[in-house]
């Protein structure tokens, strides 16, 4: 988690409106390095989560700190849809490492299309 947050601080202090889409690489790498954070964060991170525990609620507090900074650049220079939603995105981003498992190459695909669909429909 300290490495996921580091990423997206260092990435929201470069000013690119795309290094959203480059920390959702990193986010996907790190959860297909380690089952158990792979298992961990997709449940954390599931629309409805039963019974979060207190440190997965911290999880989710550090995250949304650290990259929803990126998320709202991203919206804002119209690189993302405007309509969609901070939780419903990494829950998207999430699901991808969760799907293709230890498979780098599906998670590459998947991830490209999901990146895809948050784009901001051309003016």
């Amino acid at each position: 988690m300290d490495a996921l947050c580091a990423e997206a601080e260092a990435r929201a202090g470069d000013g690119e409106p795309d290094a959203l889409f480059d920390w959702f690489g990193v986010v996907v790498s790190h959860m297909q390095a380690g089952r158990g954070l792979r298992e961990t964060l997709v449940a954390a991170y599931a629309l409805s989560p039963e019974g979060a525990a207190e440190e997965v609620e911290e999880w989710h507090e550090r995250i949304r700190a650290t990259a929803l900074p990126l998320f709202t650049r991203a919206q804002q220079a119209g690189r993302v849809d405007p309509s969609l939603r901070w939780p419903e995105v990494l829950a998207l981003v999430t699901a991808v490492a969760g799907a293709a498992g230890q498979d780098t190459r599906a998670a590459r695909a998947m991830l490209a299309v999901v990146v895809a669909g948050l784009r901001a429909p051309a003016p």
